[in-house]
Formats: C-alpha cells, sequence, structure tokens
C-alpha cells in the first residue's frame, strides 16, 4: 500500500513538473530577470534544479545508463571540447552570449542525454506531446495576435517576469524586430528569428501529431509574420522536404 502512495505521489509530481517545463521553456521561454546583464529565466533555472535532484539520485544507484547513450555522449564531446577551446583561446566579448554557448553546446547534451535519460524512457510520452502540440498553437496564435495588437497601436504587451524579461521591459523595439516600421511577429520569444528557428525545429513533430489542418496553418502563418528570411527560407526547405521525402 506504501509502496502505491509513493508511485501516486511521484506519479502526480512527475506530471506537475513537466507541465512546468513546457510552460516555461516552451511558453514562456524568456520570463525571468537579468543578474549583471545575464539573463536568467525560470525554464533554465527549474531544468537546472531537476538535473541536478536527478543527478544525485542516479548517482546514489550508481548512475546506471545504457551503452547507446553513453555513445552518443561520447559522439558530442569533440564538439564541445572544440567549443571551449575556442572561448579559452581567442576570448570572448560577452559573457552573456559565453555563457548561452555553453549551456547550449556543454551542459544541454549531458542533461538531456545521460541525467534525464532514464527517466525519458518511462515517461508518459502521450501526455509529453500533447503538451508541446497545444504549447505550440497558443504561442502562434498569441504571436499573430501581437503582431496586430503592435501595428494597430503602436504598443506591446509586456507582462514582467512571465512574456518578457524584467530586465528587457520597455525594450523590445530593440530586439533588431523592426522592418521599415512593421516589427516581426516575435510572439514570447522577444525576437522573430529566435521564435522562428525555435519553432521551425518542432514543426515536423507538432504536424505530425496535430490532425486539424488548419491549426497547422496558423502555426506556418505565424512562421511568415516572423519577416525573417532566414525562417522563410527554412519553412521552404520543410515544404519540399515534407513534400519529396518525408510523406513518401
Amino acid at each position: 500500500m506504501s509502496e502505491q502512495i509513493v508511485s501516486s505521489v511521484r506519479g502526480r509530481f512527475e506530471t506537475v513538473l513537466v507541465f512546468l517545463l513546457i510552460a516555461f521553456l516552451v511558453i514562456f521561454p524568456k520570463g525571468g530577470f537579468k543578474v549583471a546583464g545575464i539573463p536568467i529565466t525560470w525554464g533554465y533555472l527549474l531544468l537546472f534544479a531537476t538535473a541536478a535532484v536527478l543527478a544525485v539520485v542516479n548517482l546514489s544507484h550508481g548512475f546506471a545508463t545504457t551503452r547507446k547513450r553513453w555513445l552518443v555522449m561520447a559522439a558530442s564531446i569533440p564538439f564541445q571540447a572544440f567549443v571551449i577551446f575556442v572561448l579559452v583561446f581567442y576570448g570572448f566579448v560577452s559573457l552573456g552570449f559565453a555563457m548561452s554557448i555553453l549551456v547550449s553546446a556543454v551542459a544541454m547534451p549531458w542533461i538531456f542525454i545521460i541525467v534525464f535519460g532514464n527517466y525519458f524512457e518511462r515517461a508518459r510520452l502521450d501526455y509529453l506531446m500533447d503538451l508541446l502540440r497545444k504549447g505550440l498553437l497558443l504561442i502562434a496564435v498569441y504571436g499573430i495576435f501581437l503582431f496586430i495588437y503592435r501595428l494597430v497601436t503602436g504598443d506591446w504587451i509586456e507582462i514582467p517576469f512571465l512574456t518578457v524579461n524584467y530586465g528587457d521591459l520597455g525594450g523590445l523595439d530593440y530586439k533588431h524586430i523592426n522592418r521599415g516600421g512593421i516589427f516581426k511577429l516575435i510572439s514570447t520569444y522577444n525576437n522573430g528569428n529566435i521564435y522562428g528557428v525555435c519553432v521551425l525545429m518542432l514543426l515536423p513533430l507538432f504536424e505530425r501529431l496535430e490532425k486539424k489542418g488548419w491549426k497547422v496553418w496558423i502555426v506556418k502563418a505565424s512562421l511568415l509574420l516572423t519577416l525573417s528570411r532566414t525562417v522563410w527560407i527554412g519553412l521552404v526547405v520543410y515544404e519540399l522536404a515534407m513534400q519529396f521525402y518525408i510523406r513518401r
């Protein structure tokens, strides 16, 4: 009976944790504050806190993981070493940029492949995929609304610590999003290019999960409104790949 209670509590805790991670890594990725000019977001804080706890749990159980995961990790180590070498040898101008590179190229692979690896294998993928599907549609709808709102009113809707970093409050116009007086679609990502690239990476998964075509077109329309040539090229390549390779 006690094992069932523990299992039930753990299951509910993991459900809430997955929801919060999707909320603050996908839906509100810029929410947070700055320390010495370095953005600290709720999503990254939650991610690293979760990884630290799981790392301790894994260590207490001998840190067992699959051979395939170690092979994948070994394949990424040369790239990580190269990134560290470049930063050390050539130096850097922006501490925030250097930290973002280290987090993306070095920390994230270890977190997702090794620390989170065993938990992904028993995760409720249906729940995770449903959150991703709804989350992507939500940021696309909000992005289109915000694009029209800025075009009509000349103002932004800013919710500090949530849709915009507190340190960037009032400064969205300076995020390199002005296209001749028309501002890019930025949604909650505060930058059209960043929004576009992030959504493009998840678009194949979204189109696979979402059965209603009009919702897929809402997401694609949001990509067009980023007014980003990089995103447009990515969308064209995606459509060609879908038509001539993936669907076949």
